[in-house]
């Protein structure tokens, strides 16, 4: 129970987040794209997707967070430099969770 709870706050949380990044952008997201260790939980993806209303694209594998850091630290890196391959489109290699419809 505790693992399903914590899930479910982080999807809150984000909704949270979400919501007024809506309000003070005068737009609304179509999609939410995740990585990192929560993205391997389906559960959790897909009570994101549920939470939001929108689909979850969660990446395959690789975690992101370093790359965004070394980038927001302006250190010249690439996808593929790390990797030795191409870098990937954005929603290649993911798993998407729609929303579960509402009736």
């Amino acid at each position: 129970h505790l693992v399903r709870a914590t899930l479910e706050s982080l999807a809150y949380q984000t909704r949270d987040v979400i919501e007024v990044m809506n309000r003070d952008s005068g737009t609304r997201i179509r999609e939410l794209r995740v990585d990192g260790g929560a993205a391997a939980n389906d559960f959790g993806m897909q009570f994101q997707a549920d939470v939001l209303g929108v689909p979850v694209q969660a990446r395959e594998a690789m975690c992101f967070a370093v790359l965004g850091a070394l980038c927001q630290d302006r250190v010249p890196i690439t996808l593929s430099s790390v990797t030795g391959v191409p870098s990937p489109s954005p929603v290649s290699g993911a798993w998407c969770f729609p929303p579960a419809s509402r009736a």
